[in-house]
Order: C-alpha cells, then structure tokens, then sequence
C-alpha cells in the first residue's frame, strides 16, 4: 500500500489516507447495513484501511461539508445520517 519502505535496519513510514470516495462508499455500505453510529465509528472496516477513530471523525466532516450526511458529535452522543440514499452514492461520488 506503499504505507513503509525498509532498506536495511531503517524504516520509513509515509502518511497514508485512503481517497475520500472509498471512505464515503464504506460509510454509505455500513450505514445501508443499519450500522448505528457508534457501530460506525468502531468499525474494523476503517482500522484496516489505516484511518484511526481520530481521522475518521475529520472524513466524516469533509462528507458532511459534500452534503452527503448529517454529523454531530457531543460527548457520547453521535448523530449519524445520510442526506442521500444508497444508490445515489455512485452519481454523488462523481460530481
């Protein structure tokens, strides 16, 4: 994924953060499962793509700034919702 390169006994890790489309076709996948929103923000989906809860908090912002979901987060409390269905992601993606 071209996150670290080694040569020798020196290791070099590059800042890596998936593109926001993969992020917002996995948002949209785990909110059409009927994932809560904490359920989301725990998600091993994101850890394997590399982005902590922290990160994921910041994209989930920028998609909200798109237009696509309503975000808030007060505490423990977590508000979670698509602005758009689950079939207009591809043609939101696009544009």
């Amino acid at each position: 994924m071209g996150v670290i390169s080694s040569e020798k006994n020196f290791h070099e890790f590059r800042f890596y953060r998936p593109n926001i489309e993969s992020m917002i076709f996995l948002l949209f996948h785990l909110l059409n499962l009927k994932q809560t929103s904490f359920q989301i923000l725990k998600a091993d989906d994101f850890k394997c793509l590399l982005v902590s809860e922290r990160e994921l908090i910041s994209i989930l912002k920028e998609i909200q700034f798109r237009g696509l979901i309503s975000f808030a987060m007060s505490g423990d409390i977590i508000k979670l919702e698509p602005k758009i269905e689950f079939e207009a992601v591809p043609n939101a993606i696009r544009s």
